[in-house]
């Protein structure tokens, strides 16, 4: 099955995106990390992360970029209920994996 143009350019602008944040939280590029986040971007953790010593939220681009800046070297992308995300999976086995809303 061939999607519609128009969603075939918001997935392949997602997935831009995605690489953008990785290759910009990887570097530790803290610029780069804010010019992609929205100013009210929000980090949700799920109980699992809040338990492994994550913050439950982290509000607003420059908090969120502090957070991932130097992160996610060992981030792969994945598809995540049809969603852009990213997973830490070392020796293959998940153990943190992002799920991204990315609105434009």
């Amino acid at each position: 099955m061939t999607l519609p143009r128009h969603q075939r350019e918001r997935k392949s602008g997602k997935a831009a995106s995605q690489s953008t944040f990785v290759t910009a939280s990887r570097s530790g590029n803290f610029d780069a990390l804010l010019a992609l986040l929205d100013p009210d971007v929000v980090v949700r953790a799920d109980r699992t992360a809040v338990e492994m010593g994550a913050s439950s939220e982290v509000r607003g681009a420059v908090a969120v970029a502090k957070t991932f800046s130097g992160g996610a070297g060992a981030a792969q992308p994945a598809l995540l209920n049809r969603a852009v995300g990213l997973a830490l999976a070392p020796g293959g086995q998940p153990r943190v994996v992002f799920q991204f809303t990315i609105a434009h």
